[in-house]
């Protein structure tokens, strides 16, 4: 039978981001879907991907998955401050994924992009979104 590790990661990381404070103090609110009504800034869980990396003897994942930071009109400096504050809590956090053993955690990147919305020709809103992407490798845990 196969086993995905993204769904025990990602239960993981939620946990580790809801425990940190100055996460928490700094966001809306953290969404797996984002509801319509949502109030920035907030994170979100984007896309990920899951890939085999099976040894002889064990079971292995490697996994990219990206999380989405929306700050409304908070702007570039407001998503680079909770880049910082995520990956601090990432990387110093003590993440836990069921069944599995995290051999890394990376960053592999961090994209800003600035939106705006225009309604008759007037700008309407301005968005800053960012998303950072890390890639994790986790191999199942023997019983």
């Amino acid at each position: 039978m196969t086993r995905f590790a993204a769904g025990p990661l990602q239960a993981g990381v939620r946990d580790v981001l809801q425990a940190s404070l100055p996460v928490m103090e700094s966001i809306a609110s953290l969404y797996d879907t984002v509801p319509e009504t949502a109030v920035s800034p907030y994170l979100y869980f984007g896309a990920s991907e899951e890939v085999a990396e099976d040894t002889k003897t064990l079971t292995g994942r490697s996994i990219t998955f990206d999380l989405g930071i929306v700050a409304g009109s908070g702007g570039q400096c407001t998503v680079k401050s909770l880049f910082s504050l995520i990956d601090t809590a990432l990387k110093d956090g003590g993440l836990a994924v069921s069944g599995w053993s995290l051999v890394s955690l990376s960053l592999v990147s961090a994209r800003v992009d600035a939106n705006q919305k225009t309604l008759q020709g007037t700008i309407a809103q301005r968005t800053t979104e960012g998303v950072l992407r890390y890639k994790a490798l986790l191999f199942q845990q023997q019983s």
